[in-house]
């Protein structure tokens, strides 16, 4: 095997180098060209992420900077390929400053993200930020703080409306009202083998998109939440050892083999 996979290496290689050579200054591709971590070749480039529409006229881009690392998002017109920056970063950044116990550095930060949990119109975001849930409305002076608990938040969502944000907290369902921060809980039986509106391990690896773990869907009208149960307790746990850190870390959870029950899901 070894023999045959070197030859194909070594053609694969004079192929690539005649026909990238013939096309780009007759530079022959190299061994480094590919594999050198700091001389390969970015041979894919670096393409436009397109996020989303934004009107019939306009689309959000986020872009990133091929030297400095940094992205940005932009607002794109679509027939004249013009672009602009999508929000004030210094504005946002301002206006998180001046909100109690969020740093200048952490503001920064918060200001520089590109990616963010939007409404609809796409003209607010919700941040996740040390286990808080923050409201900005894009170009205003204010950002509001809608959650301050030590507790974590997880799958924050808005109403269909904009009104509301949804979001799971110690395996319960919540929802908060943006303008007064009057917070709602909507299930109350939610813990470690019962989870209320968060998928498990099995149901967001294999059936609902690996990285997905969010349970619950907002009628179109903002007035019910669908949400699924997934109780836990019939699947048995699973040791993991982390090999990466210097000192290896255990992780214990859930873990259903071929053969053994999967969470019960109502």
């Amino acid at each position: 095997m070894r023999p045959r996979f070197l030859l194909g290496l070594i053609v694969m290689v004079s192929f690539l180098g005649f026909t990238t050579g013939s096309q780009a200054q007759q530079k022959l591709l190299t061994l480094d060209d590919i594999y050198d971590p700091v001389k390969r070749v970015n041979f894919s480039g670096s393409p436009a992420t397109v996020i989303a529409w934004l009107d019939e006229h306009h689309y959000l881009l986020r872009r990133t900077d091929p030297q400095t690392r940094r992205s940005r998002l932009l607002k794109v017109n679509a027939l004249s390929g013009e672009e602009r920056p999508f929000f004030d970063t210094a504005r946002m950044e301002a206006a998180f400053a001046r909100l109690p116990g969020v740093s200048a550095e952490d503001a920064r930060r918060i200001a520089e993200r590109t990616s963010f949990v939007m409404n609809r119109t796409r003209t607010a975001a919700l941040i996740n930020f040390a286990h808080d849930l923050f409201y900005y409305e894009f170009g205003s002076d204010v950002a509001v703080r809608l959650t301050n608990t030590a507790d974590e938040e997880l799958e924050e969502e808005f109403s269909p409306d904009g009104r509301l944000v949804s979001f799971v907290r110690n395996f319960n369902l919540y929802v908060v009202e943006i303008a007064t921060q009057r917070e709602r809980q909507l299930t109350t039986d939610g813990h470690a083998k019962l989870l209320n509106g968060r998928l498990d391990w099995v149901y967001q690896e294999e059936l609902y998109g690996r990285g997905n773990f969010k349970g619950y869907w907002w009628s179109p009208d903002s007035t019910r939440i669908a949400y699924l149960q997934l109780d836990e307790s019939p699947v048995k746990e699973f040791v993991v050892v982390d090999h990466i850190p210097y000192y290896q870390t255990v992780e214990v959870t859930p873990y259903p083999k071929a053969g053994t029950p999967n969470p019960i899901v109502r």
